[in-house]
Parts: C-alpha cells; structure tokens; sequence
C-alpha cells in the first residue's frame, strides 16, 4: 500500500516519540553504553523535528510567533549579551517544541478525517507508554530504593516529569471513557486506568499528592444525589486513601509531615530544609557581587528562592528582566563551552530548577510571556470557535501552572509532545462526557 505524506510524518513523530519516551532507560538499565551516543541521538532527534516543524507548518500564527521568538532570543543572546552562535543554538534547542512542535500537531489536528485518525492512533501509543511505566519503575524502586532515580522508562532522574505526564495522560483517557451522571460506575469502568497511578507512588514525588487529589475532584460533579452517593461510599475511599498513603509513606520512609498540605505549597516549595544563614549568606555575597567563577557552592537552593533572586541576577546582566542573560547557561560541558554566566552563577542554576526560574533567567519577561502565549493558544483560549474548556484542559493548566513552580518538565522534548497533543485533541474537538458513549447511561457503553 502507497503511504500518503500524513502516514510518513505520522511515522517519523511516532519513532521519534518512542526513542524519547524510553532511550533513558535503555541507557541506564539494560545498554549503558549507548550513554556515550546520547548526545548524537537527541541531536539527530532534533534536526528531525525541526525538519517535520518546517514541513508541516501552516498557520500563519505559528509562523508569527516562530519569527518573534528566534528573533528576540538572537538579540538577547548575541547581541545584548554577546554570546556565541554556538551557544544560541545549543540553548534553542531546549525550546524547539515550543517552536516546532506545535505547528507538526496543529498540522494533524486540521483536518477531521486526519485528526480522528491520528487521535485514535496517538491514543493506543499513550496506553502503551502507561503500562510500560509500571515495570520500569518497580525496577528503579527495587534496584535504588523510592527517590528521584524512579523516572520510569525517562530514566533516573525524572521522577517528577515521569510523574506528572503519568496523571495528565491518565486523567485524559479515563475523561474520554467519564460520565459524571454516574461517578462510582465510571470508576468501576475506569479502574484498570486508575492502576496505572499506583507506580507515582513509588518515587519520591511529594507533588504526586496534589496531582491524585486534584484528579478525583475535578471528575466529580456536585450534586445533591452524587453527594448522597458519595456519601454511602465514603468507606471505601478512605480505605483507598490510606492504602496509597501508608504505601507511599512506607515505600519512600518520609516523614509524616512531608506529606502535609502547609509543607508541599510552603516549606516544600519555600524553604527545602536549606540553612537559613545560608540564606542570609548568599543574599549579602549577591548584594555585593562576590561571587565568583571559582566559588564551590554545592546547596541546592529553594525553588521560590531561586525565582525570588531572578531580578537581582539579571541586574548584571545586559538583557535585564526584560530579556534575560540569553539562551545556553543551563547547557554546555559536552559540545559547547559552559558560559561565563553560567560558571559564575552556578550556585544558584545548579539543582531543581522550576520551569518560570529557567525560561526567566535565560529570556527574561519576554521569554516568559512568549511560553504563557503559547500555551494558551493551544488551549483554543484565542480561538472564536472554542467552546467551554474540558476538564482535561483544566487539569492540564492546573499541571502546568505547578510545572511553573515545581521543574523544569517542558525540557524534556517527549513531555511536550504528549501534553500539547492532549490539549490539542481535547480543543480541536471538544472532548466531554457527551462525546462518547457515555451520554444516556454509563452501562450503555458496555
């Protein structure tokens, strides 16, 4: 049978999907020498995405936006703060999904016969990733104990990313199969989706908690007779909800307050344990610019700390708030040199790095406001055909508002790809509980 253009890119951006979603995990685990080519891999993967980027794009929004940002980032790179074109181009690649990758999906999502082909095969691919995960990160918990090595097929290091994508996919099928008419049928219909959450659990993901808890509340809609219903079966959730505590708790032996409401938006998110005359240390020596390419400083710095410094530190810098320090600093060391920016103010990009504190510090409010705009228009917020926004919408701005605070996920090119796809699957045609069989009655679609 003759391939069609569509099928070929389909191809090329799900083999690409594939060698991102599990190459991390291959390396670590079962072919440690492909570490080596790591870098050749996901630089090839990257030339491809912007070759099918360029191919396929056709609005000429994307085309606007696409211009403005290589543009400003040029100026705020080479010529305010007079780096190399090596390192532009080392640090653009970190934001080619947002630059390429919209227009591929945007390309897929046009066209109703290509849409709905390519949303029912994405869709069998999404199921795949998820039950993958559950071996992956038993094997991790096993080999390594419950912390950050739990990244699943990402491999080590990614447990939060991993974490995170696991519950925006989920939440995404079980809405698609979701009739709030009948909440405790619908999770009877869901429960072997809802399984496929049980392996966040076993990383050290204290996030993970507000993602589970916001989940089952937006599913829900409140009623006088849901509410009875719930009522009768508030047992059972309780039983449910110390069995996924105590099996947290005991797998990562946290302590009991690590999981408390206060400490994951404050403390967690705030403070991070870290020594406050530390604090008040590095506050002085930033005041002063006393800090140099040679400090050692090994502290990794609170999330809202390091976005509270972001104004002071780029005070020094020739781009300011306004446009930044220019693209590279969080990159460098195997291709390009490490920037001068970057060796002097490692101290405070070295760590978690929440994604508002990386696009900020590079970018500026510029940078800043390019992402939020993105985001949005794949949300269809621009669009005068959008309807209401679906819950999946909702619970995908709710995660990448967190994502805002909490890392740097939008780094990883296969996490973007899967959470701009859902949003642009939920609002190129509204996907809602009466979109499916689920309309008269959730027994129906038996």
């Amino acid at each position: 049978m003759e391939l069609t253009r569509t099928a070929i890119y389909r191809r090329i951006l799900f083999t690409c999907f594939w060698i991102w979603a599990v190459f991390g995990f291959v390396q670590d685990e079962i072919l440690p020498f492909m570490t080596s080519l790591q870098s050749i891999v996901f630089m090839t993967l990257d030339i491809v995405l912007i070759a099918l980027g360029l191919v396929t794009i056709k609005s000429l929004f994307d085309i606007v936006m696409g211009l403005i940002f290589i543009t400003l980032t040029a100026i705020s790179t080479i010529f305010l703060n007079d780096l190399t074109l090596a390192n532009y181009l080392n640090g653009f690649r970190e934001f080619l999904p947002f630059v390429f990758m919209v227009p591929v999906l945007r390309y897929f999502m046009g066209d109703d016969r290509r849409r709905d082909d390519f949303i029912a095969r994405f869709d069998k691919q999404l199921l795949i990733f998820l039950i993958i995960q559950a071996p992956c990160i038993l094997y991790q918990f096993v080999k390594y104990g419950a912390n950050d090595h739990g990244g699943g097929s990402f491999g080590n290091w990614f447990s939060g990313s991993i974490s995170t994508i696991i519950y925006v996919i989920t939440f995404y099928l079980v809405w698609k199969r979701w009739n709030s008419e009948y909440y405790l049928k619908s999770l009877d219909k869901n429960k072997w989706l809802l399984l496929l959450l049980l392996p966040t659990f076993f990383n050290e993901t204290k996030i993970s908690f507000i993602y589970f808890a916001v989940f089952f509340l937006l599913l829900y809609r409140f009623n006088i007779k849901l509410l009875f219903k719930m009522a009768l079966a508030a047992p059972v959730f309780i039983v449910v909800y110390f069995f996924v505590y105590n099996a947290y708790m005991s797998s990562t032996q946290s302590e009991e307050e690590s999981v408390d409401l206060n400490y994951l938006l404050f403390e967690y998110l705030s403070t991070n344990e870290v020594d406050l005359d530390d604090m008040v240390l590095f506050s002085e020596m930033l005041e002063h610019g006393d800090f140099g390419d040679d400090d050692d400083w090994s502290v990794d710095l609170p999330r809202m700390t390091k976005i509270v410094m972001v104004p002071e530190v780029l005070s020094n810098t020739h781009g300011g708030i306004v446009f930044g320090a220019g693209l590279s600093h969080f990159k460098g060391g195997t291709n390009v040199k490490p920037t001068k920016f970057a060796k002097e103010y490692h101290w405070i990009l070295n760590g978690t790095q929440p994604y508002l504190f990386f696009v900020s510090i590079q970018l500026g409010l510029f940078g800043t406001l390019w992402i939020i705009a993105i985001m949005l228009s794949i949300t269809g917020l621009f669009s005068k055909k959008r309807g209401n926004l679906s819950k999946v919408s909702l619970y995908s701005l709710i995660v990448f508002v967190v994502i805002l605070f909490y890392n740097s996920a939008f780094r990883i090119p296969v996490f973007c790809l899967v959470f701009f796809y859902i949003l642009y699957a939920c609002n190129s045609r509204a996907i809602t509980h009466e979109d499916n069989n689920y309309n008269k009655s959730i027994d129906d679609a038996d």
